[in-house]
C-alpha cells in the first residue's frame, strides 16, 4: 500500500531543494517569496501555501530575506539565503 508523505517529510524534501538552490547560486535569482516557493516546486494552485512556507522559514530564522529595493509599483525586491536547517527531528509532546 502506498502511503502519502507526512508534512514533516515534505518539509525535509522542500528544504533540501532550497539548500541545493542556495548552494548552486540559483536562489539568488529569486526576487520575492513567491519566486522562492515556485523554485522549490510549489505550483500556481498552491501559491498561498508556498508563500506561507517561505514566510514561516523567514520568521523562524531558517531563511534570510534582505530587501534590496522597492519597485515603482511598491513591490519589495529581495535577496534570499539559507541560514540554518529547520529542526525536523523534534518530538511532539
Amino acid at each position: 500500500m502506498k502511503k502519502d508523505l507526512s508534512v514533516r517529510e515534505k518539509g525535509k524534501i522542500l528544504f533540501a531543494k532550497l539548500q541545493e538552490l542556495d548552494n548552486n547560486g540559483m536562489l539568488s535569482k529569486a526576487k520575492s517569496r513567491a519566486d522562492v516557493a515556485t523554485m522549490v516546486g510549489y505550483t500556481t494552485e498552491r501559491a498561498k501555501a508556498g508563500y506561507s512556507w517561505v514566510s514561516n522559514l523567514i520568521s523562524r530564522g531558517n531563511l534570510s530575506e534582505t530587501v534590496l529595493e522597492w519597485s515603482p509599483s511598491g513591490k519589495m525586491i529581495a535577496e534570499y539565503h539559507v541560514v540554518k536547517s529547520p529542526d525536523y527531528d523534534y518530538q511532539e509532546t
